[in-house]
């Protein structure tokens, strides 16, 4: 038996003036997959509705049908660049773009970006899917889980500390 988990995502979370440039973004993945997207979810602080000008994301995600891994990587170099401008100017640190190919969403390596899709997210396009089986089945495993991508984000941030490439932040930096 998986834990329950509430999804407490909703589109009526998200601000009225990032509407109109997550309209782009659904465009902007239709016209790069046409027929090949089957899902574009937006998940954290947008749809959550905790989004906090100028020091929130936005994070999408989109679950299409056969594409190579190169290709993907190739597709999100391309959207990062194009969207990060026009986002910003709307107080967005940042757009992430993610695509997972269909038939990749049972490995263990995607689990993680499931089990957030399932939890934390909301459907903007296409056909809603069901990630239930990416929730743990008890609360060592969620534990582990969400441990291992901290511990991942851990090393990168001392990575880029190590590299000049990010200054220390203190906790202040991130409260109002």
């Amino acid at each position: 038996m998986m834990i329950a988990i509430k999804n407490t995502c909703s589109p009526a979370n998200i601000p009225e003036y990032l509407k109109p440039l997550m309209d782009e973004v659904i465009e902007y993945y239709k016209d790069t997959f046409g027929d090949k997207l089957i899902s574009l979810y937006i998940a954290g602080s947008v749809p959550r509705g905790d989004f906090v000008q100028n020091k929130s994301d936005a994070d999408f995600y989109a679950i299409v049908d056969s594409i190579q891994i190169k290709e993907l990587k190739d597709i999100h170099a391309t959207t990062l660049i194009k969207m990060n401008s026009a986002w910003k100017n709307k107080g967005v640190t940042s757009v992430d773009c993610k695509a997972i190919s269909v038939n990749e969403t049972h490995k263990p390596k995607n689990q993680r970006t499931l089990f957030i899709l399932q939890t934390d997210s909301v459907l903007i396009y296409g056909k809603a899917q069901d990630f239930s089986y990416a929730i743990p089945d008890n609360y060592d495993e969620l534990a582990s889980l969400l441990n291992k991508h901290a511990k991942k984000r851990l090393e990168k941030i001392r990575n880029r500390l190590a590299t000049g490439k990010a200054r220390p932040r203190i906790f202040k930096d991130y409260v109002n």
